[in-house]
């Protein structure tokens, strides 16, 4: 027991585990611009989290996170602030960044998306088939800074795909 006490003491004081870990994270990240990433960085970064929590003997609730006392009240939060963060991605920092490059997104490629759910929830299924492997980084300050970008993003997820759009494979 005495030997397992001080591996939880040297992992809580370790600067190279604490380092190591960043690392990880980091190429998490690489790997994720590359396309080595199945799915979602979420459950790599969960499972990170667990097993450095585990061998610093730590639990979740040492860290700040536990049951919320209301859920009702946890996701009425949850909801107001992805609202307010949407609010000020299509009013403040979508206007900033068209400023600073000079022109909108030109979202021509989704016009036909306009009143047309079948066609959205086919292009959504498509991507998802496809993987979502697209080059995002050729779309991003173009559509990507668009709000309208980010409902459709939301309405491909919520209709269980990727969320990024397969009619985009163009160059910028």
């Amino acid at each position: 027991m005495a030997e397992s006490k001080s591996l939880r003491q040297w992992a809580r004081d370790s600067v190279v585990l604490a380092l190591a870990e960043v690392a990880i994270v980091a190429g998490l990240f690489v790997a994720d611009v590359y396309h080595h990433i199945f799915f979602s960085k979420t459950p790599y970064l969960f499972f990170l989290a667990w097993a450095s929590l585990r061998l610093r003997g730590m639990r979740w609730k040492e860290v700040g996170f536990e049951r919320p006392r209301s859920w009702g009240r946890a996701f009425g939060v949850g909801i107001a602030v992805g609202l307010a963060m949407e609010v000020l991605e299509l009013f403040v920092t979508q206007p900033l960044l068209a400023r600073w490059i000079g022109k909108m997104p030109d979202l021509s490629d989704f016009a036909d998306l306009v009143g047309n759910v079948k066609l959205l929830i086919g292009i959504c299924r498509l991507e998802k088939a496809e993987g979502g492997t697209h080059n995002r980084s050729a779309q991003y300050p173009r559509e990507a800074s668009s709000g309208r970008y980010s409902l459709f993003a939301t309405l491909c997820t919520l209709t269980n795909s990727a969320g990024t759009p397969a009619s985009n494979n163009h160059s910028p």
